[in-house]
């Protein structure tokens, strides 16, 4: 009904151009008029698409139980040399979609490290994004940094490095559900991050 009420005005609309404009104007509305229309049917069709997509994936997911932010919080590891704190946890939810995830901060004289530990797996379409990684392949490198993805037998992400800052990310999908995140600043390298991460217990995140 919306959708009518504004072809509806729009057709309104064109017609006293015409009346006004001239033929010429007219037909130059109407064309217009034709390709927003098209474009405006051509959207529609795309939040459809994404609209089955999102209650597909519902579906799926309605019985998954996530992983307790409690959970989570346990296996947040300690850091040789780094002091941890700022720990806290969170259960949230948009809709049919939930989320359970814990994080810490490491700081070190001027360096810090956050590092995120997510159960996304009643959120995979929200979370798209990231677990494209799987599929897509990227290799850069440059004077100031670089920037690849990588994949493994259990997982799968993204890292990349700045030199200039000295800082880095790196964000690993385990086990096709859970999401880690290890950001830093003024560090010495990405072995520092990819040290931190190899210390979480992966056996308690099933």
């Amino acid at each position: 009904m919306k959708n009518l009420v504004i072809l509806v005005t729009i057709l309104a609309f064109v017609g006293l151009l015409a009346f006004c404009g001239g033929n010429k104007a007219g037909k130059e509305a109407e064309k217009q008029t034709q390709e927003a229309s098209k474009k405006l049917t051509e959207v529609a069709k795309g939040f459809q698409e994404m609209g089955k997509q999102i209650k597909k994936s519902a579906e799926k997911e309605k019985n998954i139980e996530l992983v307790d932010y409690k959970v989570l919080k346990s296996i947040l590891p300690d850091f040789e040399g780094w002091k941890k704190g700022n720990v806290k946890g969170e259960k949230s939810s948009i809709g049919a979609f939930s989320l359970s995830k814990a994080e810490a901060t490491y700081t070190r004289e001027n360096s810090s490290i956050n590092l995120e530990i997510t159960d996304a797996a009643k959120a995979k379409i929200m979370m798209a994004p990231v677990f494209m990684f799987k599929t897509v392949k990227v290799e850069k490198e440059s004077d100031t940094g670089y920037e690849k993805t990588f994949q493994e037998k259990n997982y799968f992400g993204h890292e990349e490095w700045d030199k200039k800052d000295k800082s880095g990310k790196i964000v690993m999908i385990y086990g096709d559900r859970f999401v880690i995140s290890a950001d830093g600043n003024d560090i010495e390298s990405m072995d520092v991050l990819k040290s931190l991460i190899s210390k979480i217990d992966l056996s308690k995140l099933k």
